[in-house]
């Protein structure tokens, strides 16, 4: 008796397993990036849970979201015209006030810009997490140690031909240190809410005796970009 027996049709079946073997792929590739966003500029990830930490899966995103709230929040000295510019610490500044007025998550953000300075880490710490991002310095600012900004003030050579705002301990020096300078900003690493789409920045200036202000810069990530929401004034001189 002869038996039947069916072919293998071999081509077909490398096919059928290849178009398995592409489906399999595309369903792992969907659900690693759906779990891994990739690092885009300006990107946040969203948070599951409200008490997770951190908030970024990585610090290079983190990194990317300080540097688009910081550029966001400075423009408007990084728009100095000609050679002007001021001079930026690169140490965060963490004397920013404790802004009662402020409710819901950019209360939270000032929470978090406080955990993130240097008053909180404390000026000897290590690694020195609260260090401005080099990439926020533009033609209108000058990024400088506050080292050399503390040399620059000690600096007491007192000229009669400077002007009379400057002539006073320090500035001098500073102005004579940084010549074109317009001044010296500090600005405090950005503070995130629990979702990780609103950010509070304190920005300070001083250009001399009695000549200075501080502001509470509040933003929120809308449309792919961060954008200033408002700009609240916590002290004028």
């Amino acid at each position: 008796m002869q038996t039947n027996k069916k072919r293998i049709h071999w081509p077909r079946v490398v096919s059928i397993c290849i178009l398995l073997l592409a489906g399999c792929t595309l369903i792992f590739a969907f659900h690693y990036l759906k779990n891994n966003p990739q690092n885009v500029d300006n990107a946040i990830l969203p948070i599951a849970n409200a008490d997770d930490a951190p908030y970024w899966s990585t610090p290079a995103i983190r990194l990317k979201n300080d540097v688009a709230v910081l550029n966001a929040a400075l423009s408007r000295y990084c728009g100095s015209s000609g050679n002007a510019f001021y001079v930026l610490s690169s140490t965060a500044a963490s004397d920013h006030p404790d802004d009662a007025n402020l409710k819901g998550p950019y209360a939270d953000a000032m929470l978090d810009m406080y955990e993130r300075s240097p008053a909180y880490y404390g000026s000897t710490h290590a690694t020195k997490p609260y260090l401005v991002p080099q990439a926020v310095a533009c033609n209108g600012l000058k990024l400088a140690s506050e080292e050399v900004i503390i040399t620059a003030f000690e600096n007491h050579n007192f000229d009669s031909s400077s002007k009379p705002e400057y002539r006073t301990a320090g500035w001098e020096g500073f102005y004579g240190s940084f010549p074109g300078s317009k001044g010296l900003v500090g600005v405090s690493l950005p503070g995130y809410s629990k979702n990780a789409d609103h950010a509070t920045v304190y920005i300070r200036s001083n250009c001399g005796r009695l000549c200075g202000s501080g502001f509470t810069i509040c933003l929120q990530y809308s449309d792919g970009k961060w954008k200033v929401t408002d700009s609240l004034p916590a002290w004028i001189s």
